[in-house]
């Protein structure tokens, strides 16, 4: 096995992830729950769009902001998607 299909093979393996985000509450009081296959090099905008750009800059909490993207771009190996 070339040592690219083994690595897209581990991409593949990854499976579905999530985030619930606490501080950001739907009108019934649930957080909300972000779902996402993992993200490639080439998708790492697909959440927000060029419109949110300013609102994301000065009206949204910056921390939350970056537990969420952090959350989206960490990589998870099999074994622990195996234990979710």
């Amino acid at each position: 096995m070339k040592f690219i299909d083994r690595a897209k093979s581990h991409f593949e393996s990854l499976g579905v992830q999530h985030i619930e985000v606490e501080e950001w509450k739907d009108e019934a009081g649930n957080p909300s729950s972000i779902y996402w296959n993992p993200i490639t090099l080439s998708e790492k905008n697909k959440l927000f769009t060029l419109e949110d750009k300013l609102a994301l800059m000065h009206k949204v909490d910056p921390d939350v902001l970056s537990k969420v993207a952090t959350a989206m771009v960490q990589v998870i190996t099999p074994q622990e998607v195996k234990k979710n």
